[in-house]
């Protein structure tokens, strides 16, 4: 299944970022992230929220660079998937 987001709906995520956590930059990974997560509906909360946000370690494009607990969790998960799949 085939998931779309809009410009404007990637728009309104990153502004909810910038606004609610005080976070400069743009990532329109984690934008679309956020986006489809409000399109179907999908429960989250802050902590899921900077989770995303950070899920790319020191690469991540908001500053100031804030992970939290769960944000590293997943990152070191996508860095695994990544060396073990040869992404």
């Amino acid at each position: 299944r085939k998931i779309n987001t809009n410009k404007v709906q990637k728009q309104e995520a990153s502004l909810e970022i910038t606004e609610k956590f005080n976070y400069g930059g743009y990532d329109s990974h984690v934008d679309e992230c956020i986006a489809v997560l409000k399109r179907y509906n999908l429960p989250f909360d802050d902590e899921i929220l900077q989770a995303i946000i950070f899920h790319h370690g020191k690469w991540s494009k908001y500053k100031p660079f804030e992970p939290t607990k769960l944000s590293e969790l997943i990152h070191v998960a996508d860095m695994i998937a990544s060396h073990v799949y040869e992404i």
